[in-house]
């Protein structure tokens, strides 16, 4: 048996896994945010997120909106039923800077032939993307 173990949805044994440090990673170095070095508790980035909307508020309301209907997105069998999506190169990533636009990529720039689609669930996709 392994000290730190894991089993997949597919029950394959997992190892060597990296082990819990905390909540907040305090101890990770910042490579891109840069640190200011300040009080806490943002003394970790320059970056001050500022306070939460207040309870009641519009965005407060519409974040919580969010986060359920985001969640849900993670249970194949909730409301419209299941949802297939397609995951390839072809389809995600290659973004225009400062865009949320996906123009995907024609070739795999390795063997030059187009990517192959490649369709999944919504849901287990969502699921993937969270526990990564």
């Amino acid at each position: 048996m392994f000290v730190n173990s894991a089993f997949t949805q597919n029950g394959l044994v997992g190892q060597d896994l990296q082990e819990y440090v905390g909540l907040h990673w305090g101890n990770v170095e910042t490579f891109a945010l840069g640190k200011s070095g300040g009080a806490e508790p943002h003394s970790w980035s320059g970056i001050d997120p500022g306070a939460p909307p207040p309870f009641g508020s519009a965005t407060r309301r519409d974040n919580t909106i969010e986060l359920i209907r985001y969640s849900s997105l993670l249970d194949p069998h909730q409301g419209i039923g299941v949802q297939i999506i397609n995951i390839s190169p072809n389809t995600m990533g290659n973004r225009p800077l400062g865009t949320h636009n996906d123009l995907g990529y024609a070739v795999n720039p390795v063997t030059g032939h187009p990517f192959a689609d490649h369709f999944v669930e919504q849901a287990d996709s969502g699921r993937v993307v969270a526990e990564f």
